[in-house]
């Protein structure tokens, strides 16, 4: 019987992901609690660049549901868009009369969101990645 490579069993992909994903997530999270998103980013895309890249959007969702139950949602785009460089990371907000305001990050790449249902609100701000169609715009 042919011998095959762990990263071919079940799920054992998507956990070497996460393995991979989960230090850059943590750091994204403490990062985030010293400074802003944008120097968060700038120093996250620095340590993304010593890593294996997420060239698709397919790997990019791949990689977002294995930090998914972890941090925040800007603490997890900004972790996957480090890895990514064709990504943004977009903020949106929406206003509420009966609550507070309500805020939200997600990843996009070539200008459309990795997975559509996490767009919510009024983009405020935008996060470009190094290679990033969108930087000139």
């Amino acid at each position: 019987m042919p011998s095959r490579s762990p990263c071919n069993r079940l799920g054992v992909q998507h956990r070497v992901s996460g393995i991979r994903d989960s230090p850059v997530h943590a750091l994204a999270w403490l990062l985030l609690r010293l400074c802003s998103p944008a120097r968060t980013h700038a120093i996250l895309l620095r340590v993304g660049a010593h890593l294996a890249p997420i060239d698709t959007p397919d790997e990019a969702r791949r990689a977002w549901r294995a930090v998914a139950r972890h941090g925040t949602c800007l603490s997890r785009a900004l972790a996957i868009a480090a890895r990514t460089p064709t990504a943004d990371v977009v903020i949106g907000v929406e206003p509420r009369k009966d609550a507070p305001l309500f805020a939200h990050a997600w990843i996009e790449m070539n200008g459309s969101p990795i997975d559509p249902s996490e767009v919510a609100g009024t983009v405020v701000a935008r996060l470009h990645g190094p290679r990033s169609p969108t930087r000139a715009a």
